[in-house]
Order: C-alpha cells, then structure tokens, then sequence
C-alpha cells in the first residue's frame, strides 16, 4: 500500500517538473521583434558616409540607373564649366540631387534643386577643376513619398582631356582615345577578366583615334592598352549604360 502511493507522488511530483519546463515565458513587449520592411519602388538606397566631413553616398555599388532621356538632360561643356540642363517631372517629384564622383561608385553631393513646375526647364553650372580631367555626373530625383529615383551617371570630360572615353547609343559604342603617340600604338580592348575584345581602330590624327568595338560592351570595366616602342600604357573604362525598358 506504501509503495503504491510513493509510486504515485514520484509520478505526480515527475509530471509538475515537466509542465514547469515547457510553460511559456512571460509576455514582453520589449522582446517583440520588429518587422523589416523595403519598398520595392526604392530603386536606390542612400549611406552617409562621413569620411571627410564631405557628404557622400553609395548606391549599391556600381548602380545604372534610369535613362536620361526620360529627363530630356543636355550637358554643354565650354572652358572650366559644364551646364546641366533637364526637365522637371514634378507630378510626384519634390526635389533633384545633383552628384558628381570619381569612380562611379561614391558620390558627393553637388546641389539640390526643387522640382518646380511640371515640364519646367531646369539647369545647373558646375566648376571643372584643373585636377579633374572627368568626372561622373548624375541626377537623383527625390519623389513625394520619399522614395529615390536614381537615373544613369554620365561621364564629363574636359575639352582639352587626354585619354580614353567612351560614347555610347542604343546602337553602338565608341571608344575615342586621345594621346600624344596614338599614330604608332597598337591599341587593344580586354574585359577585367583579360578576355580580348574584337575592335576596328580608326586614326584620326597622331593624336587621335577610335575604337569600334565588334559587339555591344555591357556594363562593368574594361581595359584598353596601348602598345609603343617604348612600352605599354594601360587605361581603366567603366562602363554603366542606362537601364533597357523592355
């Protein structure tokens, strides 16, 4: 009889230890995780960085962005400036950030303009620096629910800048190399990877040439050589061509 019931107070006893073991923990409203959430109209996300004091800002790395004809955007360079000239589509865009950089990949913040009327001219003059024989450009448009509308970076160069460049269409891209002995060089094209790109090289002038690439170059970097008797020199081409509306 005694052993009957210790067996059924050991059980009892093993049964109330168990249920203290899985009863849940008390509500806490500071435990309750926040839930992430990313719009997927935001085509660009802005970091500051503060390295220098200097605004700056990353789009995912090396972004493309929208096509600038969807501004309308012109650039006039003549001397030490360049003139940017677009129209405002202010039906849902509240302000424009202007941004210039080196690298196609951190950009500093050159001004804000605000939208204005819908259809309405805009422009701004930028300095070019001696030191900046070019440099990259584009145009964020800062909508009304504070979404970010990034449009392709454009390259602007100096009129009297020597080197490599690139202009690209729908159709074509074109090389355009300036350098004081184009005349004798063999010039070539190879990917980051080292893969030869096909080319018809053209020479305008001693000074001058053109590269057509055989295919369409798509977006990432490039190299292009120049070859002499008196050695080789290597330039660095990026290429960010706007995004295709299919």
């Amino acid at each position: 009889m005694k052993y009957t019931f210790w067996l059924k107070l050991c059980v009892l006893t093993s049964a109330f230890a168990n249920l203290s073991f899985v009863a849940p923990l008390p509500y806490n409203n500071k435990n309750k995780l926040k839930q992430l959430t990313y719009n997927k109209d935001i085509i660009a996300t802005l970091k500051s960085e503060d390295d220098n004091s200097a605004p700056k800002s990353s789009l995912r790395g090396r972004a493309v962005g929208l096509s600038n004809d969807l501004l309308n955007l012109q650039t006039i360079v003549e001397h030490d400036q360049v003139k940017f000239v677009w129209t405002s589509r202010a039906n849902d865009v509240q302000k424009y950030i202007l941004q210039a950089s080196s690298d196609l990949e951190y950009y500093s913040d050159v001004t804000e303009i605000k939208a204005g009327k819908n259809n309405e001219v805009l422009s701004y003059t930028d300095e070019i620096q001696s030191q900046d024989a070019a440099k990259f450009y584009r145009i964020l448009a800062v909508k009304s629910d504070k979404n970010i509308q990034a449009f392709a970076p454009l390259a602007v160069y100096r009129p009297d800048y020597k080197g490599v460049t690139i202009h690209s269409n729908d159709e074509l891209d074109m090389i355009r190399v300036r350098q004081d002995d184009v005349e004798s060089a063999e010039i070539l094209v190879s990917t980051a990877s080292g893969m030869g790109v096909p080319c018809q090289v053209t020479k305008k002038s001693a000074t001058e040439a053109i590269v057509w690439p055989s295919y369409e170059l798509s977006n990432g970097e490039y190299s292009v050589r120049l070859r002499t008797s008196k050695g080789e020199r290597k330039f660095r081409l990026l290429v960010a061509k706007p995004e295709k509306m299919f």
